[in-house]
């Protein structure tokens, strides 16, 4: 447990640290940029031995260079975005006065940040705090005349809701989890390019409330998300 005793007196405030290590798998590398960068490199080298004034070697300069560029792109495609990125998934519950707090949270009105889970005066909130890595499909809309994000049909709905994750256990509980972007600056290893291998940290605290009036502790360990995701979770882990 790590607490900091900036403001004065014995006052702490708990640390949760999130440990995870991703690692880009292989087989998108193998059947989207490496199999067509044999191919062009191929056919240059079919270019390369032709006689300067064939026709021939005119078309397959063409092809060449038409073949070069799709692997760029394809290339750019599958290194900044893939059909599925781990993101990052909170849960932070109570045990009592949950359903009160839950009301609060999907209510249609605009949502009261000073509500919370109640206690008295001389007690300390317990709050459970669990993380995981959630895999979550991109919406991709395709339209052959027209496609717009401001005028979209009355089938495709998109709000705050469609966001929450509900994750029901086998003795009937419910959590209900939003899915938050968290960006962090994390350790990158080049060493076996281009299967990078990423190891990162995110830290979560309460600077609002000292350790005696909301005390943070770890719910569930962390488990690695199933599904066809562009990255491997090799390690995951939480410390308070």
């Amino acid at each position: 447990m790590r607490w900091i005793e900036d403001y004065g007196g014995d006052d702490r405030y708990t640390f949760i640290l999130y440990r995870f290590t991703l690692e880009r798998r292989s087989r998108l590398y193998h059947y989207a940029v490496l199999v067509p960068a044999i191919l062009a490199a191929l056919l240059t080298l079919a270019v390369f031995w032709l006689p300067p004034a064939s026709e021939r070697k005119l078309v397959l300069s063409g092809i060449a260079l038409l073949v070069s560029q799709l692997v760029l792109h394809r290339a750019t495609d599958a290194v900044t975005g893939s059909e599925r990125t781990p993101k990052i998934a909170t849960d932070e519950s109570k045990a009592e006065n949950d359903r009160r707090l839950r009301s609060f949270l999907l209510r249609e009105k605009k949502y009261d940040t000073g509500v919370r889970p109640m206690s008295g005066p001389n007690e300390t909130t317990q709050v459970r705090f669990s993380l995981g890595l959630l895999d979550v499909p991109v919406l991709v809309l395709l339209d052959p005349a027209f496609c717009s994000l401001e005028d979209l049909e009355d089938r495709v709905d998109l709000s705050s809701r469609s966001d929450s994750v509900a994750l029901a256990t086998p003795g009937g509980g419910v959590s209900y989890c939003p899915v938050h972007p968290i960006h962090a600056a994390c350790k990158t290893d080049m060493t076996h390019f281009p299967f990078d291998r990423h190891e990162c940290i995110v830290e979560f605290t309460n600077f609002i409330d000292t350790e005696f009036n909301v005390n943070l502790t770890v719910g569930n360990e962390p488990a690695a998300p199933e599904g066809r995701s562009e990255f491997n979770v090799v390690s995951i882990t939480t410390t308070r």
